[in-house]
């Protein structure tokens, strides 16, 4: 991707992706295209661009990422002359976008922190209870199809919070499952003015395990929507975490 003076990585990205492409297809330039999609969580579009911003200068293979809520994707391509060789210029950017992002990759081109989820426990042997309060239902809804999925409530809230983590600490102690391994709360959600009069709503987490307990919040700058949004995939990818950490 050619580095032009105050062009966006977004615009340069749709230029290596779609207009040069169609201009070789065009030139009838023999050349397979091949791409591979890095899934992150935990860095956001600017700390990512940041971190990879001079592998976006190279037009094959060529650096994008692309935006999905909470969640950013790095799509690598490359053109050769055959599949697999575009295949060997892809590893060796592979290798230096995960080194620079670290665990912040949790997943390649279709798998989804879901299917991580159902392996995890299904390694473990554990199931699944979930009790949430500001996402009304929508974490049921994304861990209902798993086999050790076992039920779920929904808590009215309890009104003004001022220490979402708290709160979901105090719902964590209190909850009883019926016969779950694992516990996950998604509590209140609270909201904070800043600087600049955007609103920035966390969102208290709490997750029991057998081997630990993590309580922490999910911020996101928004609307209520964007708030449930964030704090759905912040649960889902801080179970992975819990249930993948060997501490």
């Amino acid at each position: 991707m050619f580095a032009v003076p105050g062009v966006p990585v977004e615009m340069r990205a749709m230029m290596d992706q779609s207009v040069r492409p169609h201009l070789r297809e065009l030139s009838g330039e023999p050349a397979v295209l091949v791409s591979r999609l890095l899934h992150t969580w935990g860095l956001g579009e600017s700390q990512i661009s940041e971190r990879l911003d001079d592998l976006y200068e190279t037009s094959n293979p060529s650096v994008a990422f692309l935006i999905k809520g909470p969640e950013v994707r790095v799509r690598i391509s490359a053109k050769a002359a055959t599949s697999e060789a575009a295949s060997t210029m892809i590893l060796d950017v592979e290798r230096e976008v995960r080194e620079r992002l670290g665990d912040a990759v949790f997943a390649v081109d279709d798998e989804t922190v879901d299917d991580q989820l159902e392996t995890l426990l299904a390694g473990h042997s554990w199931s699944i209870e979930c009790l949430e309060v500001s996402t009304r239902g929508l974490v049921t809804s994304r861990l209902a199809h798993l086999p050790s999925f076992v039920g779920s409530a929904i808590s009215p809230s309890r009104g003004a919070v001022t220490d979402v983590e708290a709160d979901a600490k105090e719902r964590l102690a209190s909850y009883v499952p019926s016969s779950a391994e694992v516990t996950l709360i998604v509590g209140e959600v609270t909201e904070q003015a800043t600087n600049d009069g955007a609103a920035d709503r966390q969102t208290g987490i709490a997750i029991r395990t057998p081997d630990r307990e993590i309580v922490t919040s999910v911020h996101a700058l928004g609307n209520d929507e964007r708030a449930r949004t964030f704090a759905v995939a912040g649960a889902m990818h801080l179970l992975r975490k819990a249930l993948n950490s060997p501490d």
